[in-house]
């Protein structure tokens, strides 16, 4: 059965919007919201617990989950102690396909091939690998006009 992906097209890729860490004491809940746009969260520590468009979820340290744009997010649950990275992205079209790339065009000796990539909304990532990046992001932000 094909999993729920993000299509990005090889012509058009997503634009930052922001990121930053949050950090969330013991009870505390995920804000209730609906934005149109995509949200990147990487947990660091704890789990991340939330409702999307009705269907419970949870994202655990060392994972990764992609929100749809337009997606009705709750926090229905409290959190434990919770540390997380987020990024901000623009809209990319979502259905149920497999994850991988659809070639559209071949291309040519001049011209690149185009196509569709299919990314997975879940996986895991090493949290030790990824924290000196999100601090340099963090740094970036604090010296770009």
């Amino acid at each position: 059965m094909p999993d729920t992906v993000l299509c990005m097209s090889s012509e058009q890729l997503p634009r930052y919007i922001s990121s930053g860490y949050r950090y969330f004491e013991p009870g505390k809940r995920h804000v209730n919201r609906t934005i149109g746009i995509c949200v990147l969260v990487m947990v660091l520590e704890g789990t991340l617990y939330y409702t999307q468009d009705g269907r419970p979820g949870s994202v655990a340290a060392g994972q990764w989950h992609i929100e749809r744009p337009n997606a009705c997010m709750r926090g229905d649950r409290p959190c434990p102690r919770l540390r997380f990275y987020y990024v901000h992205f623009t809209a990319l079209p979502w259905q149920e396909e497999a994850v991988g790339f659809e070639p559209v065009d071949p291309g040519s000796f001049d011209k690149p091939a185009r196509g569709i990539v299919n990314l997975p909304v879940r996986g895991k990532f090493d949290p030790a690998y990824f924290t000196p990046i999100f601090d340099r992001l963090e740094q970036i932000k604090q010296t770009a006009p």
